[in-house]
């Protein structure tokens, strides 16, 4: 089942009663879960990096960075292992495939502060930086590790009231065929979503489940 605010404790409990977090084999399964969790149900991604947080002296005991490195594949949990000393930058720099990675964008500010040269070398007139806001707003923004768009959190929590509400205030018909802007999904980390050259609504409601939203999509 899922990870979520009611059965969290019961979680841990669980954990510590199989003693997962004792022996090498059971915590690389329950990591190998976790990284599914995120990308497949990520509206609870604070809820994984908790957890992570409650067994990470076990994580370091049984695992070096590049292993942890290697199973994890959410931009926002890779940044939880940076920001805890673990996972350095230039072992997260290598999980990109083309210079165009959104991952180049996601941790440009870690790759400026501690690799410089390499930043100079990939971020040389490099457009995907064009748009974005503040560092201190882009940095909140992932840390959240949602699209900020208004119509995405609506989306989220199919709220087809809020959702039809912030279309009454905007051109409806432009805003349901255009895609959502690039600098408002890199957020987020979905292979499917990035996948595509571009990300509809309707793309989003699908991958969060969003019933109501999906339906009201697919009949406009």
């Amino acid at each position: 089942d899922d990870v979520n605010e009611s059965n969290y404790q019961e979680l841990i409990n669980y954990i510590k009663e199989f003693e997962f977090h004792k022996a090498k084999d059971s915590m690389s399964q329950l990591l190998r879960s976790i990284n599914s969790f995120s990308l497949c149900r990520p509206r609870n991604i604070h809820l994984y990096c908790q957890l992570l947080e409650d067994i990470i002296e076990s994580i370091k005991q049984f695992f070096k960075p590049s292993e942890v490195c290697s199973i994890f594949d959410h931009n926002r949990i890779l940044l939880f292992f940076y920001d805890r000393e673990f996972i350095p930058i230039q072992l997260i720099i290598t999980k990109t495939f083309y210079i165009h990675d959104t991952r180049y964008v996601y941790f440009n500010q870690e790759l400026k502060r501690d690799d410089s040269l390499r930043y100079e070398k990939i971020y040389k007139n490099y457009e995907n930086l064009n748009g974005y806001e503040s560092e201190e707003l882009f940095d909140k923004n992932r840390r959240l590790g949602f699209c900020n768009h208004d119509l995405c959190a609506a989306i989220r929590e199919d709220d087809i009231d809020l959702f039809q509400s912030i279309l009454s205030r905007s051109e409806e018909d432009d805003i349901l065929r255009s895609a959502i802007p690039v600098h408002s999904i890199i957020y987020e980390k979905c292979n499917y979503l990035f996948s595509k050259d571009s990300v509809t609504f309707l793309d989003y409601a699908a991958y969060y489940g969003s019933i109501q939203i999906f339906k009201f999509l697919w009949s406009h």
